[in-house]
């Protein structure tokens, strides 16, 4: 039985002993694709958490067509509760955002604001929220 503890504990202090460091990646910078983006290419917030319409005439780079908001309504209180508890901060309901910043896959067009809210595009050209994080 010692044997037994003693070969376990052996086994566990040479499988812990070994590390797995991972080599650091190798960049290579190229002046082509590390250009930024022009500070006139962000989301434009069109209609804030609060349902209130703060931005109404959106300008395009385009000039293509620019729809007024329809269908926006304000957060319900225990929408914004959730919001809070969840994320600790209520996000714009509604953003225009301009061609190059958004991505398309088979499930339609999107946009992800500040790395965490998934913004979806209707068919008046805005980006709404994602209804799975309010409800």
């Amino acid at each position: 039985m010692k044997a037994y503890f003693l070969g376990l504990a052996t086994l566990l202090f040479v499988a812990c002993e070994r590390k797995a460091i991972p080599s650091k990646p190798t960049h290579t910078a190229t002046t082509e694709g590390t250009a930024a983006k022009p500070a006139t290419e962000t989301p434009t917030v069109v209609v804030n958490g609060d349902g209130k319409v703060v931005n109404s005439s959106v300008k395009t780079n385009t000039g293509s067509k620019v729809y007024p908001v329809t269908s926006a309504r304000s957060f319900t209180p225990a929408q914004k509760k959730n919001l809070m508890l969840r994320f600790k901060t209520v996000p714009p309901k509604v953003l225009h955002v301009p061609e190059s910043l958004y991505k398309k896959n088979a499930k339609g067009t999107y946009y992800v604001y500040s790395s965490k809210f998934w913004y979806w595009k209707k068919s008046d050209g805005y980006f709404y929220l994602d209804e799975n994080y309010y409800n």
